[in-house]
This record gives structure tokens, sequence and C-alpha cells, in this order.
């Protein structure tokens, strides 16, 4: 769980040996004013979610995305 300043917290969720979806890419859930975008791959599963706008946190999901992927 990451958060800033002002208190708006970002937390990032890794599950291991998550078998495959057959859909790919990422996906997106909310619930009151958490947003949610969770994804897979190679055997583990994330979900980035924060009470902030939607296109913000998608941009902050593509960016963890990438990192994770980068090793």
């Amino acid at each position: 769980m990451y958060h800033d300043a002002s208190g708006l917290r970002v937390t990032l969720y890794v599950a291991n040996g998550v078998r495959p979806q057959a859909e790919s890419g990422f996906h997106f859930a909310s619930q009151g004013p958490v947003n949610v975008y969770y994804w897979w791959e190679r055997g583990q599963g994330y979900a980035l979610s924060a009470g902030m706008p939607r296109e913000r946190l998608a941009a902050l999901a593509r960016l963890a995305q990438r990192q994770l992927a980068a090793g």
C-alpha cells in the first residue's frame, strides 16, 4: 500500500499460482468509491485499487504492468 501526503491510498495486490484466464488484458471493477484494475500474467494475478478516477488509475495500472513485466 502506498499513500501520498494528502492520504490518497493506492494498493497493489499480488497472488501467486494463478491459472491463466481465457481473457487477457486489463479488467475494471468498482465498489463504492474504490476503483480496481486487475490482470494476470505468468502465473500471477495483480489488482491495483484506489479511490481515484478510472482514467488516472488505468494509467497507473499500465505503468505497474510494464514495470512488473520488466522484472
